[in-house]
């Protein structure tokens, strides 16, 4: 089997298409917001979210690093945080809540992490044969 070297174009469209959706997401007004009477659904799509944006980031890194899942762990912080404050200034019946960046954060760590182990174990089994 042939060793992935870059990323691929569709790969890093679909990661920049998905980091549009959260951002898009962020910036609906308050009353489109759909309310659910579930306990802390909001900070498990928070979660969710973050959780795909580090996998599709990592993916288009080509082959995934530690190195690179670290960058990707940082740049999904920062767009979280960003995200937060970008909701407080548009002033559309949405405001900043650190506990929705802290699920943003917990949600790209668990991806990135989830995507290393994947490729991990991958690797592996491609090295036995």
């Amino acid at each position: 089997m042939k060793a992935r070297t870059g990323p691929s174009q569709r790969t890093v469209l679909f990661a920049a298409a998905w980091t549009l959706l959260i951002l898009v997401l962020c910036a609906l007004p308050g009353e489109d917001v759909p309310e659910v009477d579930i306990i802390a659904i909001d900070k498990l799509v928070h979660l969710i979210l973050f959780a795909v944006f580090g996998i599709l980031w990592l993916r288009s890194a080509g082959h995934p690093t530690a190195r690179t899942g670290f960058s990707v762990v940082i740049v999904g912080i920062a767009f979280g945080i960003a995200t937060e404050l970008f909701q407080e200034w548009l002033d559309w019946g949405r405001t900043m809540d650190v506990w929705d960046a802290v699920a943003d954060s917990i949600g790209v760590f668990c991806g990135v992490g989830w995507e290393l182990i994947r490729r991990y174990r991958l690797d592996s089994r491609e090295s036995r044969f």
